[in-house]
């Protein structure tokens, strides 16, 4: 017979699959018996909600085993409906801003871990090749790196189902995640792990009856929906201009546009005009002293 053959050397993720022919079975006392095993004690996350016909044992790398079973199950209530609409944009420095002005921090996970991860990969370097001892230290750089990204996955599966839960429609900007990390942003781009938050947002909406639509990289979204109208207690709309317009001694326009401000501004900077019905002069929204120079010529 010899030893069981891998399905592949080179994938850390090894998998065995007990139909029900296998004669497996989930015992009184919680254990599962499997054929040519025996009986083996299963820390559960949840109760079974019918009798499993398939089970599948998983090793990752880390040298933790999963169990996965096949079960029926019956229709999933969906949460109350909600009248809520949100637009995420997702970031390095806050994982998502909400268009309810809402600031998630980016936990940074891989970061936080740098100096463990580390030390742990110089010990496996030291380690000689084919020795007992680098196996050991493999495995503690991979339980390491396991503690991470379930760290990272958790923290998706908590804010995307309560972003699905509360709102009716969700929109996220479709990111080019791939060109991203090709530039030296890249460790931080995978430790952000916005494609992973992503497709969960969009299988927990299918699955809850809510609207999920991707933006466009290349919809002007800052054009159409950056700035509206202010208004102020008991005083009359002031419509707003662009800068040239203003500069120019143009008269006041309806149209609302947010514009990059040449050289002089910050890369990141959008400010907006608007015309004072009490006085004629104008005011600013946004900018800060660079504005106030680039207005006055300097």
């Amino acid at each position: 017979m010899g030893a069981p053959r891998f399905k592949s050397r080179k994938d850390t993720r090894q998998s065995i699959r007990f139909t029900a022919n296998a004669r497996w079975s989930v015992t009184d006392g919680g254990k599962l018996a499997l054929p040519k095993v025996g009986e083996v004690k299963v820390r559960w996350s949840r109760r079974l909600p019918s009798v499993p016909s398939t089970v599948t044992v998983v090793k990752d790398a880390a040298g933790r085993f999963f169990c996965s079973f096949v079960v029926e199950t019956g229709d999933v209530q969906d949460p109350p409906e909600v009248t809520g609409e949100v637009g995420i944009d997702l970031g390095l420095e806050h994982f998502a801003v909400t268009s309810d002005g809402r600031k998630i921090t980016s936990p940074r996970f891989l970061r936080r871990a740098a100096k463990k991860l580390r030390k742990a990969q110089q010990a496996l370097s030291r380690k000689q090749k084919g020795s007992a001892n680098r196996d050991k230290a493999r495995l503690n750089l991979a339980r390491a790196h396991a503690e991470v990204g379930d760290a990272r996955r958790e923290f998706h599966h908590r804010l995307s189902t309560e972003l699905v839960r509360e709102n009716q429609a969700v929109y996220v900007e479709d990111l080019c995640v791939k060109g991203l990390a090709r530039t030296r942003l890249a460790a931080s781009v995978h430790d952000a792990g916005w494609s992973a938050f992503v497709g969960m947002l969009e299988y927990k909406a299918a699955r809850y009856g809510r609207t999920f639509a991707r933006v466009g990289r290349a919809f002007p979204s800052s054009q159409l929906l950056g700035l509206r109208t202010a208004r102020r207690p008991q005083t009359p709309a002031r419509p707003r201009m662009d800068l040239r317009a203003m500069r120019s001694g143009a008269r006041p326009g309806h149209q609302c546009r947010t514009q990059h401000l040449g050289r002089r501004t910050p890369h990141r900077l959008r400010v907006m005009l608007c015309w004072s019905p009490l006085d004629g002069n104008p005011l600013v929204s946004g900018g800060g002293g660079d504005l106030k120079r680039l207005m006055e010529g300097r």
